[in-house]
């Protein structure tokens, strides 16, 4: 990668932008499934967790579907999901160019995998690479840098 031309993001960004794209979608499902959750006042309160646990595990798969086309779309549409782009990042292969279809969501799965279904294992590999590459970066190729100022020099993208 051609670090002269991109400055890779920073890793407080890289978390503010991941907590604003996980609250995003959160709202989004809370919002879709609201009128769907289970309630009864007469359960206990033990029955009311049961209840609740039942139905977020039903939720799962929505979450994770959302997950992986939402990031899909947003990064090969824009360079950036939205956390990514209100803090000045997005995402490029590792050579500096924008991202295809099926690199965005090879990226997009692999974030899930390696973000979602290992405990962030993936993510926090990226405090330990030279280009602060999570998992799903280093297998998708692809690196979180700042955008270049307007009117920069990297036009390509």
């Amino acid at each position: 990668m051609n670090t002269a031309q991109l400055q890779l993001a920073p890793f407080g960004r890289r978390i503010a932008a991941f907590i604003i794209d996980f609250a995003l979608g959160v709202a989004v499902l809370t919002v879709a499934f609201s009128g769907s959750a289970p309630y009864d006042p007469s359960w206990s309160q033990e029955e009311m967790v049961e209840q609740m646990s039942a139905y977020s595990a039903e939720l799962l798969p929505f979450l994770a579907l959302f997950e992986v086309v939402y990031h899909a779309f947003f990064v090969w549409q824009y360079g950036a999901s939205i956390g990514k782009f209100a803090l000045g990042l997005r995402c490029v292969s590792a050579e500096g160019q924008r991202l295809n279809f099926t690199q965005s969501l090879a990226r997009a799965i692999l974030r899930f995998v390696f973000g979602s279904l290992i405990s962030f294992l993936g993510l926090c590999v990226a405090f330990f690479t030279a280009n602060r590459q999570g998992l799903h970066d280093m297998f998708a190729r692809t690196v979180v840098v700042l955008n270049p100022p307007k009117g920069g020099q990297d036009e390509q993208i």
